[in-house]
C-alpha cells in the first residue's frame, strides 16, 4: 500500500482534467461548496489545487480527515458544520455517494459521466442524474 500511495501521490495530476464545463459552473455558483473524498486530505487538498478550483470550497474533507469515511455520514456532518449550511446535496459519481446522501440524509445528485455511471446511480437510488456538470445550476434551483 505504501508503494501505491507514493506512486499515486507523485502521479495524481499526470491525466487528472477537469470536466467540460466544471470551472465555469463552479465560478457561477452562489450556494458554498465543499469535497468530502475517501482520499487522503493531502491528495484531495493538492488535486483541486493543481486543477485551480481550489478557492470554490469553503471547505474539504479526505479520507483521513476524521475517524471514518464514507459512507459514514459524519463526513457530510463536518461540512456543515464548517460551512454552516443548514442543508446540502451530495453530488457524486458512486453507488458509496449516494449510500453517503441517505445516511446523512440529505439528497444526492448523480455524475453519470463518472466513476460508476448512470445505471449504477440510478440502481442506487440517486435523487437526480446529470450527464453535464452544468446541469447542476438547474438542480440548484429545483
Amino acid at each position: 500500500m505504501a508503494a501505491w500511495t507514493a506512486h499515486y501521490e507523485a502521479h495524481l495530476l499526470d491525466t487528472t482534467i477537469l470536466y467540460e464545463g466544471v470551472a465555469a459552473t463552479l465560478a457561477r455558483l452562489s450556494v458554498p461548496l465543499a469535497v468530502l473524498s475517501n482520499k487522503p486530505k493531502a491528495m484531495t487538498h493538492a488535486i483541486l489545487e493543481g486543477l485551480g478550483i481550489a478557492r470554490h470550497f469553503a471547505a474539504s474533507l479526505g479520507g483521513d480527515s476524521l475517524p471514518s469515511k464514507k459512507p459514514d455520514p459524519s463526513g457530510v456532518r463536518e461540512i456543515l458544520r464548517r460551512t454552516g449550511a443548514a442543508r446540502a446535496v451530495l453530488i457524486g459519481d458512486t453507488p458509496v455517494d449516494v449510500e453517503t446522501a441517505r445516511a446523512a440524509q440529505i439528497p444526492c445528485w448523480g455524475a453519470a459521466y463518472g466513476f460508476a455511471g448512470r445505471a449504477a446511480l440510478e440502481m442506487a437510488g440517486a435523487d437526480s442524474v446529470f450527464d453535464r456538470f452544468e446541469e447542476i445550476e438547474k438542480l440548484e434551483t429545483a
